[in-house]
């Protein structure tokens, strides 16, 4: 008895000691304070994108002797070029590739587009690289993004295939201008909306360039159709938009799409200006005199994650004769050429996608 009241005398001290430790380690436990969660902000990616693309040369608010918008070529600067450094890219539907295209040109569909220009374009072997389409537009979207993108020496042909050869102007331009609308012309100079968030653009990335590709890629996956409305369509309701007239101010107010509001050509759009009076919530309806400058702005404002479109024709679709006495670009036979043009081989579908190729 008495050795195990000797051992049991021996042990307590160790034993309190271990119950002192537990206890320490516990009352640590209990009084360190929680480890906080930490919160990886987002990258504001408009923010990157929007800085790079005015760093880069700001091509849709540039002036065009800077390099600015918009890039085009004439039918006939682009004829005394053919056999020269040039290469011609065009962006029309296979079908109507086969039926008529200009001497030289290669077959790209939109969608590839920027694939194509990274993987089988040595751009240093070419003076100009030349978008083509049907009437200057869907080409106009596409020089505007490659420009954005950082090639220098893209152009798009103005009013596009319609200008080389009345084959192909009688069923696009000659068939699109008209003064349909004068009627219902609004002269009211309507103010911009009041300044507001920028649009969220989401594409993981966190380089400029790379989130410029993928708005690219996106945009061009979704076809020129899906960014345009036709002039009927507006006037049936131009409240469903947010319309941008990029008319001159003395023009404006002669007449516009009712509810338009008036943007100046360099300036008004930059990020840094009045881009924040342009809606996230709303379509926004960019009309020119022709449609092929505002393609091409409604090209960087669909990068930047705003719901554009372009009025198809532009202001010549339902204001033809204004356009022509306030000396605005206008549609005429004047402007058709009679240039040669190759056939070949429709190696298509049976049936295309109706609009593929852009308008």
């Amino acid at each position: 008895m008495k050795n195990c009241n000797l051992l049991l005398a021996l042990a307590f001290p160790f034993l309190m000691f271990l119950g002192s430790c537990g206890n320490a380690e516990q009352s640590k436990t209990e009084n360190q304070e929680p480890t906080k969660e930490v919160k990886v902000e987002k990258s504001n990616e408009f923010q990157l994108l929007s800085t790079y693309l005015k760093a880069e040369g700001d091509y849709i608010n540039a002036n065009k002797d800077k390099g600015g918008a918009p890039q085009l070529i004439k039918a006939e600067e682009l004829n005394e070029l053919l056999g020269g450094y040039v290469l011609i890219l065009d962006l029309r539907s296979k079908k109507s590739f086969s039926e008529g295209h200009i001497s030289g040109a290669e077959h790209v569909s939109l969608g590839t587009l920027v694939n194509y220009m990274e993987e089988e374009v040595n751009v240093d072997d070419f003076d100009k690289i030349v978008m083509v389409c049907y009437t200057g537009q869907t080409s106009g979207v596409a020089t505007s993004v490659l420009r954005m993108l950082g090639y220098r020496t893209v152009y798009s042909l103005m009013w596009g295939m319609s200008s080389w050869n009345m084959k192909f102007a009688e069923a696009k331009w000659m068939a699109r201008i008209s003064d349909d609308y004068v009627d219902m012309l609004e002269k009211e100079d309507n103010p911009k909306a009041a300044a507001g968030d920028f649009p969220e653009i989401s594409t993981s990335y966190s380089d400029p360039k790379e989130i410029l590709t993928e708005q690219a890629n996106r945009m061009f996956a979704l076809g020129f159709g899906k960014m345009t409305a036709k002039v009927n369509d507006v006037f049936s309701d131009p409240s469903a938009y947010y319309i941008v007239s990029l008319n001159t101010p003395e023009n404006y107010v002669l007449g516009h799409i009712p509810g338009s509001v008036q943007y100046n050509m360099k300036g008004d759009l930059r990020f840094d200006l009045k881009l924040n009076t342009l809606p996230t919530d709303k379509p926004i309806l960019v009309s020119c005199a022709t449609g092929q400058y505002a393609a091409q702005v409604v090209a960087y404002l669909r990068v930047l994650g705003y719901d554009a479109y372009t009025l198809l024709y532009g202001d010549n679709s339902f204001m033809y004769k204004m356009v022509q006495e306030q000396g605005r670009p206008a549609f005429s036979k004047k402007m058709v050429h009679d240039y040669e043009y190759e056939e070949s081989e429709f190696t298509g579908g049976a049936v295309e996608e109706e609009g593929a190729g852009g308008c």
